[in-house]
């Protein structure tokens, strides 16, 4: 087969398209589709000369955990994991098939199109704010036993486009394919020796924006939810508490200078409210003039948080803007926010 060097119109067509598909996999909310998981797991235990398992399936990842401390306590089952004898040299046969078909630039443009984009929303952002929140709650040792299913969307569709599109043939193309059909059919899963626990995919899953899908965000309830209540909750990519989500008017001031996480510092002032924040905190007065009043407010290991007070004419509205912690004055402030020296006349459409 001649090296292909370069994708067709239709081809780059295709490449969007596929993205967009294997984005709805990684990212799908519908209940998992147990016979699918099931009869494709089964295969994987054949491959590697194993009987089919005994499934378990729970709600979400959580649970499986507690179901893999309950298995290791209260059975005979063996718990020795078979993620490795399932995965080994996969990858590397894969990467050598597509060596030989790609030419070494159209590989990487694949790389950066498909797994790279996939990895930043899939991987990045989903599949780490569930490992994170679940190592901060369950400290189970269990998640590196862990195949994460539709998570796995982001390598699997960089080497399904290459076989399905481009025509790369792979000796172990088999394989392939019984990941593609895991990673449609359910979330994480556990294998063992004549056990397999699998967990269902999420009920809920909020993304930043229509646009904008490689961050989670919820400004009012959980970002990510599993069927059996297990949540995540996230600011604009950033995991936080369920109260600062849910109960943003139960934040104290106290609460915000406690806080030693300069990123959940600031989402608590965002939450709290800037306006509220300067004026409850005993900000300090820097500079007042006919253009305003610039505050500081000093943070613990953080920058000061710096805001000048304007009102709007027309409407008579005050507003606080956040500015630089090294402006001097009001008026600096204000040419800040217009994007122009302080030194340069202007005529503000607000101003006190």
């Amino acid at each position: 087969m001649k090296k292909i060097k370069k994708l067709t119109s239709k081809q780059e067509e295709k490449l969007v398209r596929f993205r967009q598909e294997w984005f709805e996999v990684g990212s799908c909310t519908d209940p998992a589709d147990r016979p699918k998981a099931e009869a494709a797991i089964s295969k994987m235990y054949i491959r590697i000369k194993k009987k089919p398992p005994r499934f378990i399936w729970v709600q979400s990842p959580a649970t499986a955990l507690l179901c893999c401390g309950l298995l290791k306590k209260f059975t005979k089952e063996s718990t020795d994991s078979l993620g490795d004898s399932l995965g080994v040299s996969l990858e590397d046969s894969l990467r050598d098939s597509l060596e030989v078909s790609l030419w070494n630039s159209l590989g990487v443009s694949l790389w950066n199109s498909l797994e790279v984009s996939l990895w930043n929303s899939l991987w990045n952002s989903l599949w780490n704010s569930l490992w994170n929140s679940l190592r901060d709650s369950l400290r189970d040792q269990e998640f590196r036993n862990a195949w994460w299913g539709q998570h796995d969307s982001f390598w699997i569709a960089f080497y399904r486009f290459a076989e399905s599109v481009l025509g790369v043939r792979y000796e172990r193309s088999a394989e392939l394919h019984l990941w593609d059909e895991i990673a449609r059919s359910c979330c994480w899963w556990w294998p063992f020796e004549n056990i397999c626990i699998v967990s269902d995919r999420p009920e809920i899953l909020n993304w930043e924006s229509r646009e904008e899908r490689s961050r989670l965000h919820c400004a009012d309830g959980p970002a990510l939810k599993f069927r059996d209540g297990w949540s995540v909750w996230s600011w604009h990519g950033l995991r936080v508490s369920r109260e600062l989500i849910e109960h943003p008017e139960k934040i104290t001031i106290k609460e915000i200078d406690k806080e030693k996480n300069a990123e959940i510092r600031r989402v608590m002032v965002e939450r709290y409210g800037l306006d509220r924040f300067i004026q409850d905190s005993n900000a300090v007065v820097v500079d007042e003039s006919k253009f305003g009043t610039l505050y500081h407010r000093e943070m613990s290991n953080d920058e000061p948080i710096a805001t000048v007070r304007v009102k709007d004419v027309s409407t008579g509205r005050i507003y606080f803007l956040r500015v630089p912690p090294n402006v001097k004055t009001a008026q600096e402030a204000i040419a800040w926010t217009f994007n122009l020296p302080e030194n340069v006349e202007y005529k503000p459409v607000i101003e006190t």
